[in-house]
């Protein structure tokens, strides 16, 4: 199947990508970076499988509107908005 997971940097996100990643899985992670670590579980996704990794911001409309178009996903997950789960919590 097909995944896109918005903030898929994040500490949720890139659990979910990995594992999807690992049970072959085509994924799209969509992420500004914004979060301090987000980087490291970026280079940590890249060294469990291959996906498409789109550095944007959510609330540019037309640029996630053209990936969901594009990647045609057949789940999102929406996992973006607030930088950090520990502070919502």
């Amino acid at each position: 199947m097909k995944y896109l997971i918005t903030g898929g940097c994040g500490f949720l996100g890139s659990n979910i990508a990995a594992r999807l990643l690992r049970e072959g899985n085509d994924v799209c992670v969509y992420d500004n970076l914004s979060r301090l670590g987000s980087q490291q579980n970026q280079d940590w996704l890249n060294t469990i499988g291959d996906f498409k990794f789109v550095k944007n911001d959510i609330r540019i409309y037309e640029n996630l509107e053209k990936v969901i178009i594009d990647f045609e996903p057949e789940v999102i997950f929406h996992l973006a908005g607030q930088v950090a789960m520990t502070t919502s919590i």
